[in-house]
């Protein structure tokens, strides 16, 4: 039933950063090019399944009920093969992006972990088809 994630959202306390890491460091397509991270309110990311928006932490003082407001959230990019996984892990460290762990084993496939500037724990995921 819930199979389908259309849309993320994080807020955030600085949004031009955390735009530059996922546009220029992990390399996502903006869903408006022309859109000033400066400016802009509410800055997104089109990926293949979802949405990533990066928002203002102030808009978060608009919402009327009560939520957990400092959790950062996880976030799983996809790796078609081990061969992308080991390109992806590649990249990230060209950047220099510090991983938490590389291409390690784990008894739902093989992942690398990383952390956005926000301390959003990132991962990226090969599952070997079974």
């Amino acid at each position: 039933m819930f199979n389908d994630i259309s849309y993320i959202n994080l807020y955030n306390k600085n949004s031009e950063a955390l735009i530059a890491f996922y546009r220029d460091i992990v390399g996502i397509d903006a869903k408006d090019p022309n859109a000033d991270p400066k400016t802009t309110k509410w800055y997104g990311f089109e990926t293949e399944g979802a949405t990533l928006a990066i928002e203002k932490e102030s808009s978060r003082d608009k919402i009327p009920f009560s939520f957990n407001r400092d959790n950062p959230v996880p976030i799983q990019f996809r790796a078609d093969s081990l061969e992308e996984l080991q390109t992806m892990s590649e990249h990230l460290k060209s950047k220099g992006v510090a991983l938490l762990a590389e291409c390690k084993e784990k008894n739902y496939g093989v992942i690398t972990n990383f952390l956005d500037p926000d301390g959003n724990l990132l991962e990226i995921l090969y599952e070997p088809k079974k």
